[in-house]
């Protein structure tokens, strides 16, 4: 695996349910989960490192060096956002 991962919820295809990034295998990026009412279910986001969990002082800090590790912004959280586009156009 390598890039993003995205699962929709059923029915609406613009609702995530699950985010993940990936990097030659391994995890390596940020992870998120929603739960049924659109909020982060507990324990999410999770930060990872070339397939290693780090907390996100951490994967913040390593972001900045690793081109590679998409930065931490606060929109993202939200399950309905805006999604790069080579996904957008698929859900159409």
């Amino acid at each position: 695996m390598d890039g993003y991962e995205y699962w929709f919820e059923w029915g609406n295809p613009g609702g995530l349910r699950k985010e993940k990034w990936w990097s030659k295998g391994g995890l390596h990026g940020i992870e998120r989960e929603w739960n049924a009412n659109g909020k982060l279910r507990r324990g999410f986001p999770k930060y990872w490192v070339h397939g290693e969990q780090v907390d996100k002082r951490k994967y913040e800090h390593r972001s900045k060096k690793d081109i590679t590790l998409k930065p931490f912004r606060l929109e993202d959280n939200q399950r309905l956002r805006t999604l790069p586009p080579e996904v957008a156009e698929k859900l159409l």
